[in-house]
């Protein structure tokens, strides 16, 4: 079940539910402007952050989970060749925040945000997870 806390988040509601003191904020459509770093699904927030957590080991990285929200942030940094590092060429890096936005009761946006470092390269990441993450992409807006 559902309930809307003050401030227009939605709270998970169950005695027996680990992640009911998570809150999930509300999807703003008419806000909504990075469909291209945006997936939509129907799974449980868990399995969802679950599934973005094993997309993570494939680019060698690691989610820091939020202990409030349903949201999660990471870095991402390209591979180096021997050259590179042999000629200290800075690394395209970016830091990312995951949000789950609740839809209605059964879609869950599942949002990217750059929060700093290269837009070309949190593209191209987001683009990855993307690829990764096409079994839960099972919702439209």
């Amino acid at each position: 079940m559902m309930s809307e806390a003050d401030g227009g988040e939605l709270q998970e509601e169950s005695k027996d539910d680990p992640y009911a003191h998570l809150k999930m904020d509300t999807f703003e459509a008419e806000t909504f402007m990075a469909k291209s770093t945006a997936l939509f699904s129907t799974y449980e927030p868990n399995v969802i952050l679950a599934k973005i957590a094993d997309a993570l080991q494939t680019i060698d990285s690691e989610g820091k989970r939020d202990d409030k929200k349903w949201k999660m942030q990471f870095q991402a940094a390209k591979k180096q060749s021997e050259e590179e590092i042999k000629n200290n060429v800075q690394s395209d890096s970016c830091k990312v925040t995951c949000k789950l936005l609740r839809v209605d009761d059964e879609k869950i946006c599942i949002e990217f945000n750059r929060a700093m470092g290269s837009s070309w390269f949190f593209f191209e990441t987001i683009k990855q997870l993307k690829e990764q993450l096409k079994d839960i992409d099972d919702a439209t807006l």
